[in-house]
């Protein structure tokens, strides 16, 4: 609990890496940070949505993967929609609303 408290030393916005993990552990990690009120923006969470599949996919083929995605891994990506729905913030609260934020265009690289 105390290292998702110490977000509050955090002054820019930031999102949660899977790492790999499970996803049913990725679930936890994220449902705590949302619990200890973790400013989080989002995630980046490839593996934990469908690295279960390829286990499927060498044992039962393209259509036990299919069937896979339809079920498994539909509901991996809904239940992670529905805990950033509860626990995620939006970016631009850190600078203080949406309102606050410009958007102009500039050009970077030169000829």
């Amino acid at each position: 609990m105390e290292h998702f408290t110490a977000n509050d030393a955090v002054d820019r916005p930031f999102i949660y890496l899977s790492a790999g993990v499970s996803a049913e552990t990725f679930r936890n990690e994220l449902t705590f940070a949302g619990q200890s009120h973790t400013k989080y923006n989002g995630i980046l969470g490839g593996r934990a949505t469908w690295l279960e599949g390829v286990e499927v996919y060498a044992q039962k083929g393209r259509t036990g993967l299919l069937e896979w995605l339809n079920k498994q891994g539909k509901q991996n990506v809904t239940e992670l929609n529905d805990i950033l729905n509860e626990g995620a913030t939006p970016w631009y609260d850190w600078y203080g609303g949406l309102g606050n934020i410009e958007v102009f265009d500039k050009k970077v690289m030169t000829d």
